[in-house]
């Protein structure tokens, strides 16, 4: 499992794979409160790309559910991204 979002840096092009385990796959990604940095997509399969375009903290829940047709499991977990301004090492 993803237990942590790397540190980011505004304007930097990132690529972030989210893992979750489960039994039943394939596993589907979303947001599910708060917000990602403008620049930044989360995409059903669980990749984060972009580049973020502000700087600061943000944030956000993840939700992840399962495959499972009959009885779908979810699992959350909320992140704090932090974005480091342009210029400056992400922190």
């Amino acid at each position: 499992e993803t237990a942590e979002l790397p540190g980011m840096t505004q304007g930097q092009y990132l690529r972030v794979e989210l893992a979750a385990e489960s039994d039943n796959p394939p596993l589907f990604w979303k947001v599910e409160s708060g917000k990602l940095p403008r620049g930044l997509a989360l995409g059903e399969a669980g990749l984060i790309t972009g580049a973020p375009g502000e700087a600061g903290d943000f944030d956000v829940t993840l939700a992840v559910t399962d495959g499972d047709t009959t009885e779908p499991e979810t699992d959350r977990r909320a992140y704090r991204i932090s974005v480091a301004p342009a210029g400056e090492e992400a922190y």
